[in-house]
């Protein structure tokens, strides 16, 4: 079974803007899913120096627990980010959907 993508050289501009918008959101949600990713990479790495550094310094230790902090608060902003173009994308979806299918039930060529 094959899966056709609509011909949006007949679409009109209100179409081609929200295809538009399904692209910038998906774009983005990838960017930040590597930058995540790569984000959280880094922060074990880091922390695992920080922890090698620090020995038996109760200051140094203190501190390790506050980069650990940092470090899940980025990755909860990191999901909150991928969740709002997650849904940024299926919003624009399902108006792009609807607008297309109204293009063709009313056989308008705008």
């Amino acid at each position: 079974m094959a899966f056709k993508l609509p011909d949006h050289s007949a679409a009109g501009p209100i179409e081609k803007r929200w295809f538009t918008g399904m692209t910038v959101f998906s774009v983005a949600a990838a960017l930040i899913f590597y930058g995540r990713v790569a984000f959280v990479f880094w922060g074990k790495e880091e922390l695992v120096k920080r922890k090698l550094a620090a020995g038996s310094s109760e200051r140094m230790v203190g501190s390790d627990r506050e980069f650990l902090a940092q470090i899940e608060l980025g990755i909860q902003v990191g999901w909150l980010l991928l969740m709002v173009c997650c849904m940024g994308f299926l919003i624009c979806g399902g108006i792009w959907l609807r607008m297309m299918r109204r293009r063709q039930r009313t056989g308008r060529k705008r």
